[in-house]
C-alpha cells in the first residue's frame, strides 16, 4: 500500500503539478513523511525486520527523491561518498537507489566520472543498471547534454537503451533534449534498440513525455517514422499519452488550488 502511494505521488510530482506548485508540493509529501523518516532514521538497527527495512526505504525515497528534503539530500551524498571510497557495507542494501539517484541528480563532472566508471565496471547486473540510470537522470545543466549523448555510444549496451532512454524521457531536465535526439538522429536510435522488444520499449518510454505539445510532436514523429513491428505498442503509448495529458490538465489547476489552501 505505501509503494502504491509513492508510485501516485510520484507521477503527480512528475507530472501533475506545474513548476510553480512544486516547491509547495514538497512540502506537502515531506510533511507527510518527515515524523516517520525521524523514526526511521538511515542506519539499520540490530534485529529489525525486513518489513522495518523496506518501509525505512520507501519513507526515506519520498523523502530524499520526491520532497527533496535538504537533510535527507546531506545524509544521501553522505552515503554516496561512503559507497565510492569502499564503504557499501555502511550502507542499508535497500538504500542504494535512492542513494545513488539522489548524488547524480546534483552531480558535478567529478561525480559524472565517478558514476560512469561504476557503470562501466560493476560486475552486478543490478548495481550496473543502478549506475547507468543515475547518469540519466541528472539535472546539472552542464551535464545534461553528456548524459542525453551517452545514449548512442559504447557505455550504454543495447539491451539497455530502452530503459536509459526512459530514464532520459521521464527526467525533466534532459526529456527535452532526448526527444530532440530521437528526432533528428532517429536511425542512429533505431539501430541501437534494433530488434522489436527494444523497438516497443523505446515507444513505450516517449510516452513519458508529459504535455499536449509532445503528444501532438509524438504522433507526428511516429506517423512519419512508422515501426512495423511496434504498431500495437504505438497506438497503446499514444492512447496512454492521450488519457495522461487531459488528466495532467484537468490536476493542474486543481491541485494549484488545494495546495494554496
Amino acid at each position: 500500500m505505501l509503494d502504491e502511494a509513492l508510485s501516485r505521488l510520484a507521477w503527480l510530482e512528475s507530472r501533475g503539478v506545474a513548476d510553480e506548485d512544486r516547491p509547495h508540493f514538497h512540502a506537502f509529501i515531506a510533511k507527510q513523511f518527515a515524523p516517520a523518516a525521524g523514526l526511521l532514521g538511515w542506519n539499520v538497527q540490530k534485529g529489525e525486520t525486513d518489513d522495518r527495512r523496506l518501509r525505512r526505504a520507501s519513507v526515506l525515497r519520498a523523502m530524499t527523491l520526491l520532497a527533496r528534503d535538504a537533510s535527507c539530500l546531506e545524509e544521501a551524498n553522505e552515503r554516496f561518498r561512503l559507497l565510492i571510497h569502499g564503504h557499501p557495507h555502511e550502507i542499508d542494501p535497500n538504500l542504494l537507489d535512492v542513494v545513488v539517484t539522489a548524488a547524480a541528480r546534483g552531480a558535478n563532472q567529478e561525480r559524472w566520472n565517478q558514476l560512469k566508471e561504476r557503470a562501466a565496471t560493476e560486475l552486478d547486473p543490478a548495481a550496473r543498471r543502478r549506475f547507468l540510470h543515475a547518469l540519466g537522470a541528472v539535472e546539472t545543466p552542464e551535464l545534461v547534454p553528456q548524459a542525453v549523448d551517452l545514449i548512442l555510444t559504447d557505455a550504454v549496451q543495447m539491451q539497455d537503451a530502452s530503459s536509459y532512454m526512459g530514464v532520459l524521457l521521464g527526467n525533466r531536465a534532459t526529456r527535452e533534449l532526448a526527444f530532440k535526439l530521437v528526432r533528428e538522429r532517429w536511425s542512429e536510435v533505431h539501430a541501437k534498440a534494433d530488434s522489436p522488444m527494444l523497438l516497443r520499449r523505446v515507444v513505450e518510454a516517449l510516452g513519458l513525455l508529459p504535455e499536449r505539445s509532445h503528444l501532438e510532436a509524438v504522433e507526428a514523429f511516429l506517423a512519419a517514422h512508422p515501426i512495423e513491428s511496434a504498431k500495437q505498442a504505438v497506438a497503446q503509448t499514444l492512447e496512454r499519452m492521450r488519457m495522461d495529458v487531459a488528466l495532467r490538465e484537468r490536476l493542474i489547476p486543481d491541485l494549484k488550488l488545494w495546495l494554496d489552501r
